[in-house]
């Protein structure tokens, strides 16, 4: 496990970083999507039971992209107009390319 699971225990601040997330929710890769949203909820209350990250509670929003690529751009380029620091998607994009 990654070292900010074994970290000391430290109070959380009030102000919470936002971690975009785009995953499928529906469509054909359903399966996997929900279990990365899973798997990213279960890391949010673990990260946040050690005191966050530098003390900030982490929270992940999650986004749909229907299992669809043209959602993917379309759901990045809104995410990236907001300048959101952190924007994460799926496992399998990683081996399509």
């Amino acid at each position: 496990m990654p070292g900010w699971f074994h970290s000391p225990k430290r109070e959380v601040q009030s102000a919470s970083r936002c971690l975009t997330v785009i995953l499928a929710q529906s469509g054909t890769a359903t399966l996997l999507g929900k279990e990365e949203t899973t798997a990213l909820q279960l890391s949010e209350g673990a990260v946040n039971k050690q005191g966050g990250i530098n003390s900030h509670a982490v929270h992940f929003a999650f986004s749909d992209d229907q299992s669809n690529s043209a959602v993917d751009v379309e759901l990045a380029n809104l995410i990236i107009a907001k300048t959101t620091p952190v924007l994460l998607g799926q496992s399998v994009v990683a081996r399509l390319f």
